[in-house]
């Protein structure tokens, strides 16, 4: 991999590839989707020589920058084997955390708060049969630990 890309981050179920182009010089984004595609190759077929295989249906691709940056890029797809994979333009999920095109973290925050408002709703239905003790654990399994799960990743 480090023969074709300068940051790869691999962890037990998950690889994740970076790199970085210039996004006013087409020549630098050719250069990258090459990069890339031979990098995912080169993956793949250690994978199948560990009997292993990727998930197309899981991979994607996010290119991240600032919107005028993000306006410059021509890059319409990657293959990964007999896939096609367009960029994201919707929130991913990195390691627990969600991240949009612009790494803002207005995605993160805004899920967390839906799933935090959705168990406390869900919480506040049950809490007539619950004693003190139970409610605050549940509240600390289905809520603090969601807050708490980013600040440890």
């Amino acid at each position: 991999m480090s023969d074709h890309l300068p940051n790869v981050h691999c962890f037990a179920d998950d690889t994740q590839l970076y790199l970085s182009f210039r996004p006013d010089d087409q020549a630098s984004q050719d250069v990258a989707v090459a990069a890339m595609e031979a990098c995912i190759r080169d993956v793949r077929l250690g994978m199948l020589q560990d009997k292993l295989k990727i998930n197309d249906a899981k991979t994607e691709l996010l290119l991240i920058g600032i919107r005028p940056q993000l306006e410059k890029v021509d890059i319409d797809s990657l293959k990964i084997g007999d896939s096609v994979i367009t960029p994201s333009k919707d929130a991913v999920r990195n390691r627990g955390s969600w991240f949009d095109e612009t790494f803002s973290m207005q995605p993160h925050v805004s899920k967390t708060c839906k799933a935090g408002y959705h168990y406390l709703h869900n919480l506040s239905r049950k809490r007539k049969y619950l004693d003190k003790k139970t409610t605050e654990c549940l509240a600390h399994a289905f809520i603090t630990s969601r807050l708490d799960y980013f600040l440890i990743v």
